[in-house]
């Protein structure tokens, strides 16, 4: 493509059309230094548990599904939290089906149990996250009544999805947030990054963060 421009168009300018949510990777490239996925897709055939948000893979994006449905065929439990039906939620060990645009809320309750339950990676965290008592401290705004009432998903949904991700590391997640408005993707995709932060699964083969962009090749790109 940039030969193709180069010679034939005289530009030195390539674009893709993932640049249309930006918010899918802006929020990596500030948390963790590089806005893209932190692994290659085949790595999930390794992962111990798998959380994918708001994202219809198996119709989107079907070469990802492919090591994903290995993993879960080996064992490996699947949450999925989306206000749709599809494929992945017919696999799923838990489907949380939040009112369309809740995702985040999901999220951040699933973030608070993990917290309160003690099931984060101490050792991960202590060496190598920066903020974290000002983070652990806003976590208080995701009150699981008040998160049950909001998103229509029961307590102990997430409660169960929590330890589910948690305790089988490392965590893979997937998301392109489909469903969710632009103005809440960033603050999604954050608490999204912070779970596979408390997790401790970023820096391993299996584990870490798939933004799925509306072009299949857009991370090659």
């Amino acid at each position: 493509a940039q030969k193709f421009a180069r010679v034939v168009m005289g530009t030195n300018n390539v674009d893709v059309s993932s640049n249309l949510k930006p918010e899918l990777v802006e929020p990596l490239g500030e948390m963790l230094g590089y806005q893209g996925s932190t692994n290659s897709i085949w790595d999930l055939k390794g992962a111990k548990s798998i959380l994918v948000v708001s994202s219809n893979i198996t119709e989107e994006h079907n070469v990802v599904a492919i090591p994903l449905k290995e993993a879960v065929r080996n064992g490996s439990p699947l949450v999925v939290v989306d206000s749709r039906e599809t494929e992945l939620t017919q696999l799923a060990t838990k489907w949380l089906r939040p009112k369309p645009g809740t995702d985040p809320a999901v999220i951040g309750a699933i973030l608070r149990v993990i917290m309160e339950e003690s099931l984060d990676d101490h050792e991960f965290l202590n060496k190598r996250v920066e903020n974290l008592d000002h983070w652990k401290n806003s976590l208080w705004e995701f009150d699981l009544v008040r998160v049950e009432k909001l998103t229509g998903v029961s307590q102990e949904d997430i409660r169960e999805a929590a330890r589910l991700v948690a305790s089988n590391t490392p965590l893979a997640i997937l998301y392109a947030l489909e469903t969710i408005e632009s103005n809440s993707r960033t603050s999604c995709v954050k608490a999204l990054v912070s779970l596979s932060l408390v997790t401790g699964s970023l820096g391993n083969e299996s584990g870490g963060l798939f933004p799925l962009y509306s072009g299949t090749n857009g991370q090659g790109s």
